[in-house]
């Protein structure tokens, strides 16, 4: 992998841009939301890459090449990668998915643990980048939750980025 020095600021702006239009394709309310779905997780994904990117330059001025969010999610310092561990524990207890029937339930992928969504997901984009292929019924739509995680932690640790109106205001 390689290394390149970057403007922490600028990878969250990106990122905040790509969170935005991931909501915004979700939130149409047409008949076709089922062909918004798959573009919507992409954007997701690219998302939580970025934030993980802009916390990697916050810590270390400098950011790792590579997309697989697992492995940048260990590029942060072990106390932050904790919190963010601890956030998404919470935000699962509090979200939707431990409401789903049981038979659904066992078809995601493993959910309570930040590192395990992660992990998944590089499995699960390419899954949605091919959904022909798709073998089973793979739940991806777990990792819309990650982006908005991420912004907030962020806007905690940078409250001068946070955006006035919040992520919608690009």
């Amino acid at each position: 992998m390689q290394q390149t020095t970057a403007n922490a600021h600028a990878v969250f702006m990106a990122a905040v841009s790509y969170m935005s239009a991931s909501k915004d394709l979700r939130r149409r309310s047409s008949p076709l939301i089922q062909q918004h779905a798959l573009p919507s997780i992409q954007l997701s994904f690219i998302a939580v890459e970025l934030f993980l990117k802009c916390l990697i330059a916050l810590n270390n001025g400098e950011i790792r090449t590579g997309h697989e969010l697992h492995k940048l999610l260990r590029r942060l310092p072990d106390s932050i990668s904790e919190e963010l561990s601890v956030r998404w524990g919470k935000r699962f207890a509090d979200g939707p998915y431990l409401k789903l029937p049981r038979e659904m339930l066992a078809k995601l992928p493993p959910t309570v643990n930040l590192y395990s969504v992660l992990r998944s997901a590089n499995f699960m984009q390419q899954q949605s980048r091919y959904p022909w292929e798709r073998k089973g019924n793979l739940n991806v739509f777990i990792i819309q939750d990650v982006p908005d995680m991420l912004y907030t932690y962020i806007c905690e640790v940078r409250p001068d980025w946070e955006l006035p109106e919040g992520p919608a205001a690009i």
